[in-house]
């Protein structure tokens, strides 16, 4: 469990809350959620992209916001696939704020430009930075999309749980 510390600030859901606990779900919820998810989601993620982009390239991201139109789903956090809504220019979260605005053009100019040029950069958008492959670099890189920004980072979020799960799966088969 020292992967995954009983530390708010450090557990799932990622986005607005803070060190908010939701003790309605009990006090260890944070933790078994990044474990969840870590072992039903990222992993796997981690594990598929670097196969793939030995092959061909793979631009990877972590979405990191959430929906501002839903406050009493805010637990969920950046839930899986609620990207799509910022993918698909939702109209009522382009209204939410400047900063959904902001994350809503972002992302869906972004995808229109992988979809149409199989490379995210084409965006036409200024200030942002340039979306490199998995394989590019041997850090392997994300993009990061948050409310109040964008950025790259190294593949090594929560690195030690999401490896400690690889191996073991990699030990069964």
């Amino acid at each position: 469990m020292s992967f995954y510390p009983d530390n708010p600030s450090q557990g799932v859901p990622f986005g607005r809350q803070g060190n908010k606990r939701f003790l309605q779900f009990g006090w260890q919820w944070r933790r078994a959620a990044a474990i969840t998810g870590d072992a039903s989601i990222m992993a796997f993620t981690r594990l598929f992209s670097r196969f793939v982009s030995q092959k061909a390239p793979v631009y990877k991201y972590r979405f990191n916001a959430t929906d501002p139109t839903k406050p009493s789903q805010d637990y969920q956090g950046a839930a899986h696939l609620l990207e799509l809504n910022y993918v698909w220019n939702n109209p009522a979260l382009s209204a939410a704020s400047s900063e959904t605005h902001r994350l809503v053009r972002i992302m869906s100019r972004t995808w229109v430009s992988f979809i149409v040029n199989q490379d995210p950069n084409g965006h036409g958008l200024v200030g942002l930075p340039i979306w490199n492959t998995y394989s590019s670099s041997p850090e392997r890189e994300n993009i990061v999309f948050q409310l109040d920004s964008v950025y790259k980072e190294k593949d090594t979020w929560r690195n030690n749980g999401i490896e400690a799960i690889i191996a073991a799966r990699e030990r069964v088969q």
